[in-house]
């Protein structure tokens, strides 16, 4: 989702979001979502056997690929990746 996707649900307009989240957390909105998603996903890989297809469709990734370049983006390394050596530790 998008920080407008947000502003629309909360009814506000994407300017006032990006003013509270620059105020509160020194951080752009778009970078906190991006946050609260990886924080989701690693969670996920971490305490689940669901498949990362199924992860990235509840993150609304148009597919697997996107989420895994997101997630890699992220965390350098890829979901697989991660997973494993999450449960390895």
């Amino acid at each position: 989702m998008k920080v407008s996707d947000y502003a629309s649900i909360l009814k506000i307009s994407p300017k006032k979001i990006a003013e509270v989240f620059g105020c509160c957390y020194n951080k752009k909105a778009s970078e906190l979502i991006a946050d609260r998603r990886n924080l989701y996903a690693k969670r996920q890989l971490m305490h689940t056997d669901e498949l990362i297809k199924n992860i990235a469709y509840e993150l609304n990734f148009s597919d697997s690929q996107a989420f895994s370049h997101f997630f890699k983006k992220q965390n350098k390394m890829t979901p697989d990746e991660f997973r494993t050596n999450s449960k390895t530790v």
